[in-house]
């Protein structure tokens, strides 16, 4: 596998007018049933992203998932791992999804970091697509509500969105703040956040919350091979290790 192959598409990306783009169209044709998306850093994959996405999935429902990486800040070099190396890691994090589930995976591009403009360019790439689902942290979701983010008001902001658009949390599972978020939504709690959209964000219990991308890469850099294949799958170990990422501080 070439470390580089993703080197020519990101380039080319940056110097382009788009702002998103799928660089693996030529994997299995994604359904129209469903479309689960994980925007993450990818910094790198683990196991926690992989179950995060298998967990979302309806068994009997063929379903797409594509892995989404922001690089609105491409034209900067990428710490600790480039953007090249992440999409290669996120090519085989894909490879592993169609392998372990009945789900096409796709790795994309986008050049927007708020979660409005991104779906906007998905449902001009998946215009067959009915429902959206965004596999999110609890962080992320107090993001995407969050009035300081936009310039109308929140109803404003979001209507467009929540008319395709669904979110799936995956909560910490200690917190009785995050479990009780969704709660006050649904009371009317949340300034700006109408009591409606508390139907468009399901809770779920945590999924591999110890394998995080921060004890992946302090396992590499402290040489602890068993432990970072512990935290990540197989072959994104063997990745990291031959390419000797995230092993200088």
């Amino acid at each position: 596998m070439s470390t580089r192959r993703y080197t020519t598409h990101l380039q080319s990306f940056v110097s382009s007018p788009e702002t998103f783009r799928i660089l693996n169209p030529s994997s299995t044709l994604p359904t129209n049933d469903a479309l689960y998306i994980l925007d993450s850093s990818f910094n790198p994959p683990t196991n926690a992203h992989l179950a995060l996405a298998k967990v979302s999935l309806t068994p009997d429902r063929k379903s797409t998932v594509l892995l989404l990486l922001a690089i609105q800040n491409a034209d900067k070099a990428a710490k600790p791992a480039t953007f090249d190396h992440r999409l290669e890691m996120m090519q085989l994090l894909a490879q592993r999804i169609e392998k372990t589930s009945a789900a096409s995976a796709l790795i994309a591009i986008s050049k927007h970091p708020r979660f409005v403009d991104k779906a906007r360019d998905v449902t001009k790439a998946f215009p067959e697509m009915d429902t959206v689902v965004w596999l999110v942290g609890y962080d992320t979701l107090i993001r995407i509500l969050d009035k300081k983010y936009y310039r109308d008001t929140l109803e404003e902001s979001l209507g467009e969105f929540w008319e395709r658009n669904r979110l799936v949390c995956a909560i910490r599972g200690d917190d009785v703040e995050e479990r009780a978020y969704v709660e006050r939504i649904k009371k009317g709690e949340v300034e700006g956040v109408p009591a409606k959209w508390a139907e468009y964000v399901k809770v779920i219990e945590p999924v591999g919350k110890e394998h995080s991308s921060t004890k992946a890469r302090k396992a590499a850099l402290e040489g602890q091979w068993e432990e970072l294949r512990r935290i990540v799958p197989e072959e994104i170990a063997a990745y990291i290790r031959e390419e000797g990422l995230y092993m200088e501080k």
